[in-house]
């Protein structure tokens, strides 16, 4: 599904302003490819090139058209796991569906395989800035770390954000019925179920990761910040089939413009609302902004880190457990769709009574199936990108020369049927009842090289135990409130740099919880 806020001219067609660019970005890149890129030996390493290249273009098409379908086709097009693929000139080795190829990539620490670097060549150093590239994952692991891991995250994390969930799917089920005359009083139809759940996430996370006193004085931040976002997510897929010469001025620049106008407004409501009322005892703070105070960061600097946070802590979480509402109400029996309504009136009981939430939400063993199988059909197509500092050997003598981009592909790991059974495309919760029964842990109960989702090795997702947590109790506060979907259900969507969504807007309507 494609959320993005997008500006077109009135006096030129879209159709023909995108030949037009099509004419003339197809020479540009024969030009680049023939003349101006420095002629370079054919590597030796044993890895494969993709078939059916293009010339200028390599396999930019073929991968826009459907992203997860070509990997798989060059799979076993090349009969390898191991692959290189040429995206209009940006080339990468590819890490398919080989669990032991992808364990050691993902063992190489930052000093042989980067992820910062990495993640700064493909646009993310324009469009979420330096700071966050190269240092702000490593600070959010550890306000995680101290504030929410270990018993903080049955005593403090999961009641706090579960009210604050309740609180903001609430809130925003109430903005709906104030811009609509068709909602009654006691049923709440929305349009388009995915910006329903980021905001939902959105709202959740600065209330309680920040302050409460962001959106309540500033409720146009919201908003700001799911636009600059759609602009993120749209730059980032379009600059990962663009050449660099391209993609800056039409994707990576103007997205940069928006990060630091929205950086400059947020800076001034930190200011406002954080720093200048630290010393008022009644004023609300999340670990995030009591972590900026302690370490005397400047509001300019926290709004930087806070636009790289707020997209990494609720995107993929949203769309997982908007994603998990689809499922349930599609692909589940009428029989389990019972059961998951059962287990979530228990667990949103459990939490109302505070008692026992991490047994509570292991317990819920149909809608924790329901978000981890979630997690393996909707997962990234490609993800873990890595730079090459130095030449990696990997199994079967191949070689990843230095220099070189490196990526995991996700979603052809959990379409592997030596992994996952037979039809590994269809969703089942039947993959999930042994580990689900044998539960102890909040986070992934199989091996993260079978489930890659949340990434794996040196380089694993900090948040794992947080966001699992966040998406089932979403999805059992959705199911009390007997949420359903409203018209036909669009195809799932691999287009964007995030779990896969929808092609087209997800109706719904959710009662409110006084008449559930």
């Amino acid at each position: 599904m494609d959320l993005t806020t997008t500006t077109t001219s009135t006096h030129i067609d879209p159709k023909a302003a995108a030949l037009l660019c099509v004419v003339i970005t197809i020479p540009l890149l024969l030009i680049q490819q023939l003349v101006l890129q420095p002629k370079t030996k054919k590597s030796s390493s044993s890895i494969p090139d993709a078939t059916n290249a293009v010339p200028g273009l390599g396999n930019a098409l073929e991968y826009k058209e459907d992203p997860p379908g070509c990997i798989r086709a060059q799979q076993d097009a090349t009969k390898r796991k191991v692959f290189r693929l040429n995206l209009a000139g940006r080339k990468m080795v590819i890490v398919g569906s080989c669990p032991v190829t992808m364990k050691h990539v993902a063992s190489q620490p930052e000093s042989v395989l980067s992820s910062c670097r990495a993640v700064a060549e493909i646009g993310f150093e324009y469009t979420m800035g330096h700071f966050n590239v190269y240092e702000g994952t490593a600070w959010h692991k550890a306000i995680l770390k101290n504030h929410y891991m270990g018993d903080k995250l049955e005593t403090v994390f999961l009641p706090r954000i579960y009210k604050a969930l309740e609180h903001a799917t609430e809130q925003e089920m109430q903005l709906l019925n104030d811009n609509t005359t068709t909602s009654s009083t006691t049923t709440t139809t929305g349009p388009d179920l995915f910006p329903f759940v980021r905001q939902c996430f959105l709202r959740a996370i600065l209330d309680e990761f920040v302050s409460p006193r962001l959106l309540a004085n500033h409720p146009s931040l919201l908003q700001d910040c799911m636009v600059f976002q759609d602009k993120v997510e749209d730059a980032t897929a379009k600059a990962a089939v663009l050449p660099r010469f391209l993609a800056l001025p039409l994707c990576l620049w103007p997205t940069q413009a928006a990060r630091r106008q929205l950086q400059q407004s947020l800076a001034a409501i930190l200011q406002q609302e954080i720093w200048n009322t630290r010393k008022d005892t009644t004023t609300t703070m999340g670990p995030w902004a009591q972590t900026y105070l302690e370490e005397g960061t400047s509001p300019e600097r926290a709004a930087e880190h806070l636009i790289g946070l707020i997209f990494a802590g609720h995107k993929n979480p949203s769309i997982g457990a908007g994603q998990s509402l689809c499922f349930v109400r599609t692909e589940l029996t009428p029989e389990q769709q019972q059961c998951a309504t059962q287990e979530a009136l228990l667990l949103c009981d459990a939490f109302q009574d505070n008692k026992n939430l991490t047994e509570a939400l292991l317990n819920a063993t149909t809608l924790r199936a329901c978000v981890l199988e979630t997690m393996r059909v909707t997962a990234h197509t490609l993800g873990a990108i890595r730079y090459a500092e130095s030449a990696v050997k990997l199994p079967g003598d191949m070689i990843i020369e230095a220099g070189e981009t490196v990526s995991l592909a996700h979603h052809a790991m959990h379409m592997e049927s030596s992994l996952w059974g037979d039809n590994p495309t269809q969703f089942s919760l039947d993959r999930w009842q042994q580990e689900t029964t044998n539960d102890s842990s909040l986070g992934i109960p199989v091996d993260h090289y079978k489930l890659t989702t949340f990434s794996n090795g040196v380089h694993k997702c900090p948040g794992e135990k947080v966001a699992l947590a966040m998406m089932e109790l979403w999805l059992a506060i959705m199911l009390t409130r007997d949420a359903q979907l409203v018209g036909d259900l669009p195809p799932v969507s691999f287009e964007r740099a995030t779990l896969a969504q929808r092609e087209g807007p997800v109706g719904f309507s959710v009662r409110s919880s006084s008449s559930s």
